[in-house]
């Protein structure tokens, strides 16, 4: 059933690439985690599930761009790659962002990310929400709050009603994921109602920490290359289609995370490469 009350470009329901693509879209999911982040699903794989289900993908780890570069050096020169991440700021909200170009995420991560790693690196950094919105004023990209209502500590809208965080800072981001694969339907109708409501741009991911989840949420629009396809973001001709994974896969993303995040509070982090 289409879950098309409050915005007709939003679907909370099961995705048929096919019939996406048949009608001239290209299908991206913007929200995937890779071995450096709290997973250890391997980059290639991503790539070639990608590539197998015909879809871009946005390798998004938690205060880490190393998934990002390994995605640009493996990937073929066809595949579509967004290049981003996901920061978690002093405060403990994930902000998701976006940018056209790898070499000014790399730029912008070394400058402003490196040296505020906290010791739970996967959790948080500790930059100031008010200080990472202003850190992108230089850079072309496109600011998205990661699932604002989880059932975790860091959705923004979560955090906002913690009062850590004023809600004025929703002024100054860009986009709300409006559905994301970790998220209860009731979690994401909320999101897509707080993107109506401030008349926001919108993203979608799966969120994916297995690959069997990677592609079951989508961002998609008639724009083919990363420029262009944020572009459409910024003009609302984008769509948004997905919804919560199966409940089985959660627990496997759980166990799977749990440690990541354990091994990370007594493991020194990769360098960049």
């Amino acid at each position: 059933m289409r879950e098309n009350i409050l915005n007709s470009r939003i679907e909370i329901q099961s995705v048929d690439i096919d019939r996406i693509r048949g009608e001239g879209f290209t299908p991206v999911d913007m929200h995937v985690h890779s071995q450096y982040s709290d997973t250890h699903t391997k980059v290639r794989n991503i790539l070639k599930k990608a590539e197998k289900l015909g879809i871009g993908v946005a390798i998004t780890d938690h205060n880490e761009i190393n998934g990002a570069i390994k995605a640009k050096k493996l990937a073929k020169k066809q595949q579509l790659l967004i290049p981003g991440i996901e920061v978690g700021v002093k405060e403990s909200a994930h902000v998701l962002l976006y940018f056209y170009n790898l070499g000014e995420l790399e730029e912008f991560y070394k400058k402003h990310i490196l040296g505020k790693l906290s010791r739970f690196r996967y959790f948080r950094t500790k930059l100031p929400i008010n200080e990472l919105i202003e850190s992108t004023e230089n850079y072309n990209c496109i600011i998205s709050a990661a699932h604002p209502y989880s059932m975790s500590k860091f959705g923004i809208g979560n955090v906002i009603k913690s009062g850590k965080i004023q809600g004025s800072i929703l002024d100054s981001i860009d986009a709300i994921e409006v559905i994301n694969g970790l998220v209860s339907k009731k979690g994401n109708l909320e999101s897509i109602r707080l993107s109506s409501r401030l008349k926001k741009l919108f993203t979608g991911g799966s969120d994916s920490h297995v690959l069997m989840e990677v592609g079951k949420v989508l961002t998609y629009s008639e724009s083919d290359d990363a420029d262009s396809f944020l572009d459409s973001i910024r003009k609302k001709n984008n769509f948004v289609i997905g919804k919560r994974k199966n409940v089985l896969l959660l627990a496997a993303f759980s166990s799977k995370t749990i440690e990541k995040h354990l091994r990370s509070v007594i493991i020194k982090r990769a360098p960049v490469v």
